[in-house]
């Protein structure tokens, strides 16, 4: 189950990202770099909901989950098994806790 203050998280940063204007030398390449990103999400999408494990590691992998991440807690592909977007929240978290003692 994912929980709320992860999609909190991902929300305000969001809500902190403003769009960028492109120079209009680099739109066409923009274009087709968005075409990719968005298609590779949606793949995500559907295998999520089909119930199909997809990496945890970066937003856009699309290979199939052979690992764990660093924590043991969530499906990544080999390539992304030291990184886990679902944790770094709670390793900001942890960090700030640091910071505070």
């Amino acid at each position: 189950m994912i929980s709320n203050a992860l999609i909190h998280f991902y929300e305000s940063l969001v809500d902190r990202l403003t769009p960028v204007q492109i120079d209009p030398n680099f739109e066409e390449y923009a274009t087709k770099i968005r075409a990719v990103w968005e298609a590779r999400a949606i793949l995500r999408d559907l295998r999520s909901r089909a119930g199909i494990a997809t990496c945890s590691g970066q937003v856009d992998c699309v290979e199939v989950p052979t690992h764990h991440c660093i924590r043991g807690e969530h499906p990544t592909c080999l390539q992304h098994a030291d990184f886990c977007y679902l944790c770094l929240p709670q390793r900001l978290a942890d960090a700030m806790s640091a910071k505070a003692d």
